[in-house]
């Protein structure tokens, strides 16, 4: 039996040398109370982090959403450029086409004009000869009246 209450002392000594339970219970206790003050505070950091994300969030989708508006009224005005540009092309081609198309009436009408001009030298240089021939048959007549005159007027004598 020695062996056994020795067993016994020395589970006593240690049961001792353990303490009491109380000490742990409020151990338990204080480390209970500690999770839930961090748990408090991790849920207000948590809650503080989300709501700075969320804001953070919102105001890149408005700056998204602003970007988005002026992205679209610079397209919107680059397509009116394109357009006005592609208006004033095709006015471009069609002044080009017009003028070609006017440019070749004028030149008919040169020639047209030129034609009527040369002929109407002709008809001058022709009526320039014809009164170059009467006025030399009108000297020729002259002189051959005055001729006939002189032979009347010695015939008359």
């Amino acid at each position: 039996m020695d062996v056994a209450e020795e067993q016994v002392t020395a589970y006593e000594a240690e049961f001792h040398a353990l303490g009491s339970v109380d000490h742990l219970t409020d151990e338990r206790t204080r480390l209970q109370s500690e999770l839930r003050g961090n748990r408090v505070k991790l849920e207000s950091t948590l809650y503080v982090r989300f709501f700075v994300c969320s804001f953070v969030i919102y105001m890149l989708m408005k700056d998204t959403q602003a970007d988005l508006k002026t992205m679209d009224a610079s397209i919107k005005a680059t397509n009116r450029q394109i357009t006005v540009e592609e208006k004033i092309a095709e006015e471009a081609r069609k002044m080009a086409v017009h003028t070609q198309a006017r440019h070749e009436q004028v030149q008919l009408r040169l020639e047209e004009l030129r034609g009527k001009v040369a002929a109407a030298e002709e008809r001058h240089r022709q009526l320039m000869l014809q009164k170059k021939s009467l006025a030399v048959e009108a000297d020729t007549a002259k002189s051959s009246g005055v001729q006939l005159e002189l032979k009347q007027k010695i015939t008359v004598r």
